[in-house]
């Protein structure tokens, strides 16, 4: 009785082993910018602990979504795949120390809006953001 073949199917799509190559595309960017994780964070909104988990950690496949939203925030616009490469174009040149500013003054305006409603709060219940059932 003769063997039976198997039959491997090759496809010309690129098959990552541990990332995907979009990671590899956005770490040349960072790179080539010369920014610090950080400093990516600051600019485009995606967690500082997203960006590690890309980079260093355990992600695989990002969202496109953050992937576009770190892109865009360096002044990058499309995306395209050849040969299992990715490569970004660069549409707009930044003056990061700027942006950078601009973003963290932002930042700390969203984070201290709760801090000022909740003291408003407190002064019109009079308890100074202590509950006066737990002293009575």
């Amino acid at each position: 009785m003769p063997k039976r073949r198997s039959v491997l199917h090759l496809y010309r799509s690129y098959n990552f082993v541990n990332k995907d190559p979009v990671i590899d595309g956005i770490r040349t960017m960072i790179q080539d910018e010369g920014l610090k994780q950080n400093q990516v964070h600051v600019l485009s909104g995606v967690a500082a602990t997203t960006l590690h988990n890309w980079l260093d950690g355990p992600t695989q496949q990002p969202r496109f979504s953050t992937i576009a939203a770190v892109a865009a925030s360096m002044g990058y616009n499309r995306m395209e795949i050849k040969n299992g490469t990715v490569r970004f174009e660069k549409v707009r040149d930044l003056d990061y120390r700027k942006e950078i500013d601009k973003a963290g003054t932002e930042i700390v305006k969203a984070n201290t809006k709760p801090a000022k409603k909740r003291q408003r709060r407190a002064s019109r219940r009079g308890t100074n953001g202590v509950n006066a059932n737990i002293h009575a």
